[in-house]
């Protein structure tokens, strides 16, 4: 520790040190609207979304109904991961649509279910994930003492602004033609709002709490 600032091995003491932070809000429904495509959804089946849509959907479930809904849950899985093989072979194919099974509409997790999700997790401490934990905590804002935080709202300019600091202003176009290879589908603002609206009070009182520090420290809106 030098001055208060946490220094790495080997790290120069010169060196700039910048952070990009997101509204919270954004940035999970963002990641939600991703993993909700076939390719992100079998990327992300093992890491949270069998576990969150499974827990919320089975809650009232009777047997049968129970064990309707995993062995389709695992269909769906499947057909999700070997798709192109199974169209190469077959005319047809899954489409994890069932009117059959009113449990499995829609095939995609809820921003509910994922904040449920969420709260489990916290409460077990496992929750170290870059989507929904709080900035300030996985960036450990406050040691690391960085010379600039920009928010990804602010592009172009803060991003320029950056650009310029770095002495890579030559650079800058470079760099607004890199774009997250997930992230096909904008997340517009409005839409944000939108999906926000479904959760209920508990649900939201857990965010505005659980993102506390980032929502003061960034001077974000809250719900």
């Amino acid at each position: 520790m030098e001055n208060g600032k946490q220094m790495y091995r080997n790290e120069n003491p010169e060196n700039i040190r910048f952070t990009v932070v997101r509204h919270p809000f954004e940035r999970l429904v963002s990641h939600l609207v991703s993993s909700s495509r076939d390719h992100e959804m079998v990327m992300q089946w093992d890491l949270w979304i069998h576990e969150a849509m499974v827990h919320e959907r089975k809650k009232d479930m009777s047997r049968a109904d129970s064990i309707k809904f995993e062995r389709e849950f695992d269909d769906y899985r499947n057909w999700l991961k070997f798709w192109d093989k199974i169209n190469s072979t077959s005319s047809s194919g899954y489409t994890g649509n069932s009117t059959g099974n009113p449990f499995f509409n829609p095939p995609h997790p809820l921003l509910s279910e994922m904040v449920n999700h969420i709260q489990i997790l916290r409460r077990a401490k496992k929750d170290h994930n870059g989507h929904w934990m709080p900035a300030q905590e996985f960036c450990d804002i406050c040691a690391n003492k960085f010379d600039y935080i920009i928010k990804l709202e602010g592009e172009p300019l803060e991003l320029w602004y950056l650009a310029d600091k770095l002495g890579l202003w030559k650079d800058r176009a470079a760099f607004l033609k890199r774009k997250n290879k997930s992230t096909v589908i904008k997340t517009v603002k409005s839409d944000v709002w939108d999906y926000l609206k479904e959760l209920n009070e508990d649900q939201i009182n857990f965010l505005n709490e659980h993102f506390a520090v980032d929502l003061e420290m960034f001077d974000y809106k809250r719900m």
